[in-house]
Formats: C-alpha cells, sequence, structure tokens
C-alpha cells in the first residue's frame, strides 16, 4: 500500500515536471517564432515616432511679411519667422527700396505712425542714414538691437537680425526705423522717425524638447529601427542583389 501510494506520488511529480518542461519549451517555440514578428512592429513603431519628430524638427520655416508704402521714401518690406522652435532661430528682415527717393525734392516721414509728419527739402548732396532697431522682450538678437546703413537712390536696402527666443511663449515686439539726413558742412544728429512696424511670433516646443534634441531623438530612432530589422535586411539583401544581377544583364 505504501509503496503505490510512493509509486503514485512519483508519477504526479513526474507528470508536473513534464507539463511544466513542455509549457516551458512551447512558450520559447512561441516566443521565437513570434520574436521576427514583434521586432517588426517595434521598429515599425520607433521609425514612425522618429519620422514625426525629424518632420516637426525639420520642418521648413513659414514667412510673414508685411509691406509699407513711405511718402517720399520708396518701400518698407518686414519679414519674419511667425514660429519658432526653442533652441532654434529664425529670421526678421527689414528691406527698403528707395524707388521715390528724390523723385518729390523732398522727403516726408512719420506718416505711418503716431508722430507728427515731418517733410523738409532734400538736396542732392545729402546724405542719407536709415537707423533700425528692434524692440522686444524675450529675443536673443544677432548682430544687435540697432543697424544702421547709407540709403541711396535706386538701392535697396536690406537689415537682417537672428532671433532666438528664449522661452516657449508668444512674443511681440516693434521694429523702429529712422531717417538720419546728414547734409555737406553740417554735423546734424537728428534722426526723423519713418515707421513703427509690429511683429509677433510663437516659440513652440514637442513634448518639451527643442528643435535640436528632437532632430537627435529622431536620427537615434531610426538607426535603432534599423538595428532591430537587421536579420530582415541581411535576409533579403542576397536576392537584392541577384535582382540587380539581373536587371543589369
Amino acid at each position: 500500500m505504501i509503496l503505490g501510494c510512493y509509486s503514485l506520488a512519483c508519477f504526479t511529480k513526474d507528470s508536473k515536471d513534464r507539463v511544466q518542461v513542455l509549457r516551458s519549451s512551447s512558450f520559447k517555440y512561441n516566443f521565437h517564432m513570434k520574436r521576427p514578428v514583434l521586432l517588426h512592429i517595434a521598429a515599425s513603431i520607433v521609425l514612425s515616432l522618429s519620422l514625426l519628430f525629424l518632420l516637426w524638427g525639420f520642418n521648413p520655416d513659414s514667412k510673414k511679411i508685411q509691406t509699407i508704402k513711405v511718402p517720399g521714401l520708396g518701400t518698407q518690406i518686414l519679414a519674419w519667422t511667425p514660429r519658432i522652435r526653442i533652441g532654434d532661430r529664425g529670421t526678421l528682415r527689414l528691406e527698403f527700396d528707395a524707388e521715390d527717393l528724390f523723385s518729390s525734392g523732398q522727403i516726408k516721414v512719420g506718416e505711418n505712425n503716431s508722430t507728427n509728419q515731418i517733410s523738409r527739402p532734400l538736396n542732392k548732396g545729402d546724405n542719407l542714414l536709415v537707423h533700425a532697431r528692434v524692440e522686444s522682450v524675450g529675443l536673443i538678437l544677432e548682430p544687435g538691437e540697432e543697424l544702421i546703413q547709407p540709403l541711396r537712390a535706386g538701392e535697396n536696402l536690406t537689415f537682417v537680425w537672428q532671433i532666438q527666443p528664449l522661452l516657449r511663449r508668444e512674443i511681440k515686439g516693434e521694429v523702429w526705423s529712422y531717417l538720419q539726413i546728414v547734409s555737406l558742412g553740417e554735423n546734424s544728429q537728428d534722426r526723423y522717425p519713418i515707421t513703427i512696424v509690429n511683429f509677433d511670433l510663437e516659440s513652440i516646443d514637442l513634448l518639451g524638447m527643442t528643435g535640436q534634441t528632437a532632430r537627435m531623438f529622431g536620427i537615434i530612432g531610426i538607426c535603432i529601427a534599423f538595428f532591430l530589422w537587421r536579420g530582415q535586411i541581411v535576409r533579403y539583401m542576397p536576392h537584392l542583389a541577384g535582382r540587380s544581377r539581373q536587371n543589369s544583364e
């Protein structure tokens, strides 16, 4: 009786061990069979997210443009980047086209803002200097807030600032432009206001990431995806090489 019970216990234990071994073997077999599928799914997810990061990080910046006609002076064009990724730089460009300069024999400034309009005769020997200054909070400006360039009839004049937001926020600013008339034999420091142009932009991020961080994660993710696909790539390389050889023949 005791011997029979002992034999039954041993048989039961051996059966349980066999079942555990079979289950373990079945799990390993199923995992081995499903492993390529799981790697393919993981690589597809990683690649999709990486492409989204790269698309956001390298998406071309749009431009916003304002055009103002300044009587007696010409056309003023302000163009800037309205959306900038945190960590990246945009541009702020102010252009003058002095097509009307000297056309009326006098110059009028101050018409496009709240200051009083100033009109004065303009002689051929007068030298004109345009002062352009950006006033804004939360922007890094290069090469500086204020730039000065000479203005000549029939020539285009361009001021360019590199702008970089400090924080994620909406930013508003103004571009002030002044005209300084330097006559022969005079040393006048008077500056006449031309225009005050408002601009606004938005600094953005992606899940708290800067533009550089998003691009870095995108490139790393693509490398990881191809690493997960390395088995399939190696498997299909001879097939692709054979097809290219047939096409060449």
